[in-house]
């Protein structure tokens, strides 16, 4: 009987000033599976302001599975604090900065007050000047004496990619056979569909990417509207003038020949 009442004397003295501390015990917050991204690690651990807390370090780091090159990136961490009866003790600056890649984002915003268990996300954008693997988490006020610690538990990247620039096109016309109209789709994005419409006349057509798709629509001379739709999105409608000018039909004789001699007689001539 004595042994377990020491026991449980033993554990609430444990618990009450891990309580204080807003260190989680039990059932304690938790954000490590708040995360989700190309790239994320998960901390689960506090940080403190004030130096030589074993438990809650005024700095953590983490190693991410894979490098991470330099680049743009939306960035979310997640922050977290919780124990009973924190609904009545105000805590103050229960926020984080975070470095990696030669770049820092935050500070987070301050934890929520006047409640036991709380979790927060905060995401944003930051510009990794530099490939990293590795990212550490630090409390705002390190090296002061705050008492509120946070707890940290996760941190997530994800690559900002711009999408493509849309197909460019280009519209001429050949004399060199029959008149022709001449689309020309360059296409630095995915493959697409599209069409051609030369006045009410459609042609499809399927744009592929890197080299230019060529489109040769036989037509007549003259204006012709000219309607280039490609991935559902109409690129170009226009007037074009198809400036063919067809040739006077031959005689036959170079152009450098004499004309053929007159076979009338003169008007002076002697009548026979």
């Amino acid at each position: 009987m004595i042994r377990r009442l020491c026991a449980r004397l033993s554990f609430v003295a444990l618990v009450a000033p891990l309580a204080l501390l807003g260190l989680p015990n039990g059932a304690a917050a938790s954000g490590g599976g708040g995360c989700v991204g190309d790239h994320v690690v998960v901390l689960d651990q506090r940080v403190d302001s004030r130096a030589g807390r074993r438990w809650a370090p005024n700095t953590i780091s983490a190693t991410f599975t894979a490098p991470i090159p330099a680049g743009s990136y939306q960035i979310s961490v997640v922050t977290f604090d919780g124990y009973e009866g924190r609904s009545e003790n105000p805590q103050l600056h229960e926020q984080v900065v975070v470095g990696i890649g030669g770049a820092v984002f935050g500070p987070t915003p301050d934890l929520a007050d006047g409640e036991d268990w709380v979790t927060a996300t905060t995401s944003g954008e930051i510009e990794l000047l530099e490939g990293a693997s590795t990212v550490t988490i630090s409390h705002l006020l390190s090296g002061t004496e705050t008492n509120n610690s946070v707890g940290v538990g996760c941190v997530a990247l994800s690559a900002i990619t711009s999408p493509p620039p849309p197909p460019s096109v280009e519209i001429g016309h050949d004399c060199d056979a029959e008149p022709a109209i001449v689309v020309t789709v360059s296409n630095p994005g995915p493959a697409a569909d599209g069409s051609v419409r030369v006045d009410d006349a459609v042609t499809p057509v399927d744009v592929a990417p890197g080299e230019p798709t060529v489109v040769v629509i036989a037509s007549t001379p003259g204006v012709h509207r000219v309607v280039v739709e490609i991935g559902g999105v109409v690129l170009v409608d226009a007037m074009h003038d198809v400036a063919c000018v067809s040739e006077p039909p031959s005689d036959g004789l170079p152009d450098d020949a004499d004309p053929p001699a007159d076979t009338d007689p003169p008007d002076d001539a002697d009548p026979p």
